[in-house]
């Protein structure tokens, strides 16, 4: 064989896979269908890919393709949130659990209007094609700690509208709309924003390179206690990782100095909402800011003491007569802890403490005939 021919034949081995992967990096089906994906042992060990932090979790329910859900004329109780509402181990989603404890319909809302943004509360609202309704109902916003700033620190997201705001030239064409948004922020995210980490899922997760991975990363920890990248705050007795966006130097992380400009300005953005809300939707609003993993824990992998920020923008809220769900203080004397160790969100324990605190909110202010007890 030839020089030239052998160069050409390496080019086309090469170019093959380059092409594969750059594609396949552009495709959610792709990334879907064509990566292993441990579902067993948390998101956080998932990206870790280390043997000695794989603690078994309950498998998750949810779907971030569920838009409407069945039932939304007739829901008394809409929830916008995270995931930690799209998505749960170890039960039923909170929508449906949140049914059972007031005896009330709830459905969470994730409309393409604000799909990926659920901070963008007037734009979930017109996306699903919520109108106004002569019977109140309640709206529960929720929002994980890490992302409270980011989210409210401004109201200009919060308020925003994606979708039309002129909601009586019908759903369809209001969907139609935010479906084109949201397209056109999906390939933005995916082709640009998202490239290289997509590039790296890929080549960490497919068929042919997940096992050599793990393996690679295993060795690495027990040889040189070196842990990948993303993953820099752990304890290892008993297991468990915290998510590497609290533990950073941006605005998400346990040790960004929360000023009380700060919980005011949040405060002041979700009074805001809780005005438009009503006045367009007849909605009462309910916030639920849920503590992050590492501000339950902080004495396990930091001597930096909490600031206390979600307890005092709690208490910020409630003085501005903003219903609020305060989570800090039960989930720190809860005798099991409510988060799973290998995983960001909270377990079956923190949701039925956050239902509870909930269901007793509703019957305080008379908006639920508070049908179920405590779980």
């Amino acid at each position: 064989m030839s020089g030239e021919r052998l160069i050409r034949v390496l080019l086309i081995l090469l170019g093959i896979p380059a092409i594969v992967l750059f594609l396949g990096a552009k495709s959610e089906y792709v990334m879907g269908h064509f990566t292993v994906v441990d579902s067993t042992h948390g998101d956080l060990s998932k990206k870790l890919k280390i043997r000695d932090f794989q603690v078994s979790v309950p498998p998750s329910v949810g779907s971030d393709s569920s838009y409407y859900l069945p039932g939304l004329a007739d829901a008394d109780i809409l929830l916008i949130g995270d995931s930690f509402f799209r998505w749960h181990r170890g039960g039923p989603m909170f929508a449906e659990q949140l049914s059972g404890v007031t005896g009330h319909h709830a459905v969470n809302l994730w409309s393409p209007g604000g799909k990926g943004y659920p901070q963008r509360v007037i734009s979930q609202l017109e996306g699903a094609g919520v109108r106004w309704s002569d019977t109140t109902r309640v709206l529960l916003v929720e929002c994980i700690e890490r992302n409270l700033v980011r989210n409210y620190s401004d109201s200009k997201y919060a308020l925003e509208s994606v979708s039309r705001p002129d909601l009586n030239s019908g759903v369809a064409e209001n969907r139609g709309t935010a479906g084109l948004v949201d397209l056109l922020q999906t390939i933005r995210y995916r082709w640009f924003e998202s490239a290289e980490l997509n590039y790296q899922y890929l080549l960490q997760n497919s068929p042919a390179t997940v096992g050599m991975t793990e393996f690679y990363n295993t060795m690495r920890y027990r040889v040189f206690d070196i842990m990948p990248g993303m993953i820099t705050v752990y304890d290892n007795d008993p297991v468990m990782l915290f998510y590497e966006d609290t533990i950073d130097d941006s605005e998400h992380s346990y040790f960004y100095p929360h000023s009380d400009e700060t919980v005011q300005a949040i405060a002041e953005t979700l009074e805001k909402v809780q005005s438009e809300v009503l006045n367009r939707f007849n909605l009462r609003l309910i916030f639920l800011p849920v503590p992050n993993k590492i501000s339950i824990a902080a004495e396990r992998v930091t001597d930096v003491p909490y600031d206390m920020f979600v307890p005092r923008l709690c208490a910020e809220l409630e003085r501005r007569n903003v219903p609020t769900i305060s989570l800090y203080e039960l989930f720190r004397s809860s005798e099991v802890f409510p988060y799973h160790p290998t995983d960001t969100h909270w377990n079956q324990t923190g949701v039925e403490q956050a239902l509870n605190q909930l269901n007793d909110l509703m019957i305080s202010r008379g908006w639920v005939d508070g049908i179920s007890s405590d779980l």
